[in-house]
């Protein structure tokens, strides 16, 4: 018995109380008490009292679980918040370097546009036409890749292994069967 009871016990109490003082019991003194206690529906059979603690622990299970699930996504969440920020950081510094790099290529096409001169024509026309392409570049008219995609450091023009599609024919056949991905390849398949 607990330090003190709980709701149920009190609960309990006080039906069976009732139960022996009701006038009309035709019943002993314990027979009266467990038939009170059964329609009022305190009493549990063996069966229900493991299914309840079974399901009193997959509860408690399912909340530890999902405190757990909510760490891991509020991880998740503070994680791309970093990454957003850091984003936003290289973009920013892209942006500067980009800036900084069109500078450097306006200074060079107006010095360039100066080299040429106005002694005739066709160096006026050259001069012109620099002299354009540095205007459209200063208000962004023109805008050159920061990256060539083929210079990129993730480029490649050669297929890897996982690429590549999976062949099962077998290799006594010596070739490539009618239903395989590289039945147009010259290559033998090799166990």
């Amino acid at each position: 018995m607990t330090h003190s009871p709980t709701p149920t016990e009190l609960l309990a109490l006080r039906t069976a109380n009732a139960a022996l003082m009701s006038p009309d019991s035709c019943y002993d003194f314990a027979s009266t008490i467990v038939f009170a206690l059964g329609s009022a529906q305190l009493l549990q059979s063996p069966e229900t009292a493991a299914e309840l603690a079974r399901l009193r622990a997959r509860v408690a299970e399912l909340e530890a679980e999902r405190h757990e699930t909510n760490e891991v996504l509020s991880d998740a969440a503070e994680q791309l918040r970093a990454d957003r920020d850091r984003i936003a950081g290289l973009e920013a510094e892209r942006r500067t370097i980009a800036a900084a790099r069109d500078a450097q290529i306006i200074a060079w096409l107006g010095k360039k546009s100066r080299e040429y001169g106005t002694s005739n024509r066709e160096n006026r026309a050259k001069a012109e036409a620099v002299a354009r392409m540095a205007d459209k570049l200063s208000r962004g008219a023109v805008r050159r890749p920061l990256e060539d995609p083929h210079d990129s450091p993730l480029h490649h023009t050669y297929r890897t292994g996982h690429d590549l599609p999976h062949c099962e024919c077998p290799p006594s056949a010596g070739r490539h069967t009618s239903a395989c991905p590289l039945r147009f390849t010259s290559e033998v398949p090799r166990g």
